[in-house]
């Protein structure tokens, strides 16, 4: 089983490393592109895309307003989006932007306005996961946490290194309650995982 998973998951892999190539040729597939590339193709296993996202895929990093961390990781995904804005999921076009969390009202009136399709979390809102738990199930919207801690914690999906891969870690209650209907063939690929009880 384990063997048989691995290979899907390479074939995945495969697949992003080939988009890559054709979206900027002659660079490298940095880590974090990689998982960027993945975040889409997941978004693309969610037979309620369309309806939640509108007319544009977009994509809402949200880090912490001072905390280093937080900071270098929106750095590295911003970096590492340039020269993929021309990919298209679902047939819908991918934008990608940041928000700071200094405040949750102000971070759910952006959210009101962009209508993200997706939230990926900086690592430095441990504190916070509870707030962005609510605004994602509240608004529709798929939550990527930094770790599985914050899936256990109620946010969605998580991507992981996994020796000369990644690994795909989704809480199938979360990624529901947000509105999110993925595919069998995802949730086949993936490790589940389940959420404290409060």
């Amino acid at each position: 089983m384990r063997s048989s998973w691995s290979r899907r998951v390479a074939l995945v892999v495969a697949a992003l490393i080939g988009l890559a190539a054709r979206a900027h040729a002659g660079e490298p597939l940095d880590p974090t592109r990689a998982r960027i590339l993945l975040m889409l193709r997941i978004l693309a296993y969610d037979h309620g895309l369309k309806e939640r996202a509108g007319d544009r895929v977009t994509l809402l990093v949200v880090h912490h307003p001072t905390e280093s961390a937080s900071l270098h990781r929106r750095d590295e995904l911003v970096a590492s989006w340039n020269g993929l804005e021309k990919i298209r999921v679902a047939g819908l076009p991918v934008a990608m932007t940041t928000a700071a969390l200094a405040d949750p009202a102000t971070l759910a009136a952006t959210v009101r306005t962009i209508r993200p399709a997706a939230i990926i979390v900086c690592p430095g809102l441990e504190r916070d996961i509870g707030t962005l738990r609510a605004l994602a199930r509240s608004a529709g919207i798929l939550s990527f946490g930094p770790t599985a801690a914050e899936l256990i914690q109620g946010l969605s999906v998580a991507i992981v290194p996994d020796e000369n891969r990644y690994r795909i870690l989704i809480n199938v209650a979360a990624s529901r309650a947000e509105g999110v209907k993925f595919d069998a063939v995802l949730l086949e690929l993936a490790t589940a995982v389940e959420e404290a009880a409060r």
